[in-house]
């Protein structure tokens, strides 16, 4: 809602928007105040490469069904010669940086 409301301030005001689209324009504020996750920040900060290899990630799990969890993932990303930690973790993400 916050970036539709971005894209359309130079023609329309916060608060008409906010009122057509049934939300308190208090929802609105508070979303541009707060910080972007740890997650977020973690991704951009990443090499393009290690952006790839999550790709890759995906790539692999969508190989398989959908129905491998983490362990499973990282023992094929092993056998695939990805460059993993030693031991996954259940973290947001540090299970899947690759080594540097």
């Amino acid at each position: 809602m916050a970036r539709f409301i971005d894209n359309h301030k130079n023609r329309f005001a916060v608060e008409p928007t906010c009122r057509a689209l049934q939300r308190a324009p208090s929802t609105y504020y508070a979303a541009r105040r707060r910080l972007l996750s740890a997650r977020r920040v973690l991704d951009e900060a990443l090499p393009e490469a290690w952006r790839e290899q999550k790709v890759g990630i995906r790539h692999v799990h969508a190989d398989h069904f959908g129905a491998n969890g983490v362990r499973k993932l990282w023992r094929q990303l092993r056998r695939e010669g990805a460059p993993m930690r030693a031991a996954p973790s259940n973290d947001s993400c540090g299970s899947w940086v690759a080594k540097e």
